[in-house]
């Protein structure tokens, strides 16, 4: 059996996380009736504050955990990077945890259960799960750090992508282009919507009408990006409505891009410009250098570990969330408009 959490404690007491807390560093009122069932409680159950717990009844915390279904997901590393190098400024002991994205809610909670700490910040690049959320904070003081859906009333520090994708779609106005195509996401998720969204606000800002906008749903891959130049390049005759620039909802959607126009013979940027978003190293190799959004997921990181070090000084049910933008990255794959000459139609896989 797992060792008793302070959730159980709670449970069987019948009061909230937050007074059991209370009894244990000795911080808050709780009354004696209520300070009395606690403590039977936890003796009961064998139960037993761990470090951090202990830590908050002098303000000190000392240890956390960071859980993840993908440690080798670009943004989850990190953002990971920007938590270890915060609580290292603040001699803060950080231990990491990958639960695997297809853990059931069980193995979820075991993973949770070795963190040396109460407090979790969990890292999400494109799994967030509500339910694993949940599962989480059954036993700990968790803040996301990455993707969800401010909605869902999580404590949380995530990217605003909509500010950059509005400036990127109005640099690509500003260079004349007229006919735009966007690709964006086959498969819901909150952040790559925000884009999008971003990007069509920017484009009717700039007085693009919508019928000069073709929207191209893609897989997020390069695969996905390859698969819709030909969509837009090769399976269609070759006239002058045809869209001389590509924002991309994501920077690996946008190499797929560079890769089939270069193979077809369209010239980035002269015949055609291109943007992406995210930044990501895969990027910053391009010739030309692609012109993208940077997702700060380092500041994320740092800003995840500052909200969960507030929580335990304040009421762990409370609830907040903070958005942090991205910012456009000038490269050189936007570029006046050109006349796009014809592709040829049989390419050499």
């Amino acid at each position: 059996m797992s060792k008793p959490t302070i959730m159980d404690v709670a449970r069987l007491a019948d009061v909230s996380k937050t007074t059991v807390s209370y009894v244990i560093t000795g911080n808050g009122y709780v009354s004696e009736e209520r300070r009395a069932r606690i403590e039977l409680a936890i003796a009961r159950l064998g139960y037993r504050p761990n470090a951090f717990a202990r830590g908050l009844s002098s303000s000190r915390v000392s240890t956390i955990g960071v859980v993840s279904a993908d440690a080798a997901d670009p943004f989850v590393a990190r953002v990971t990077s920007g938590i270890l190098t915060e609580a290292a400024a603040r001699d803060i002991v950080v231990t990491v945890s990958v639960y695997g994205a297809l853990s059931r809610a069980t193995d979820v909670r075991r993973t949770a259960a070795r963190q040396a700490g109460e407090a979790l910040i969990y890292v999400a690049g494109s799994d967030f799960s509500r339910d694993v959320y949940a599962t989480l904070a059954e036993q700990h003081l968790v803040v996301l750090a990455g993707e969800a859906d401010p909605g869902v009333g999580v404590a949380a520090v995530m990217v605003d992508p909509r500010p950059a994708a509005r400036e990127l779609a109005a640099l690509v106005a500003s260079c004349g282009h007229q006919r735009v195509a966007v690709l964006a996401p086959a498969r819901r998720r909150w952040s790559l919507y925000e884009r999008v969204a971003g990007l069509r606000e920017g484009l009717a800002g700039a007085g693009i009408a919508s019928d000069n906008i073709t929207t191209v749903a893609v897989e997020v891959s390069a695969l996905g990006g390859r698969m819709a130049v030909d969509q837009l390049f090769l399976n269609t005759s070759d006239h002058p409505d045809r869209p001389t620039a590509v924002l991309c909802v994501d920077d690996s959607v946008a190499l797929g891009v560079l890769q089939r126009s270069r193979q077809i013979g369209l010239v980035v940027p002269e015949h055609l410009s291109v943007t992406g978003f995210g930044d990501s190293p895969a990027s910053q190799a391009t010739t030309p250098s692609l012109t993208t959004a940077r997702v700060p997921a380092e500041t994320v990181g740092r800003a995840a570990l500052e909200m969960l070090l507030r929580r335990t000084e304040m009421s762990a049910d409370a609830i907040s969330a903070r958005m942090i933008a991205a910012s456009v990255v000038a490269g050189e794959t936007v570029h006046p408009p050109q006349r796009i000459p014809n592709p040829q139609m049989e390419i050499a896989q």
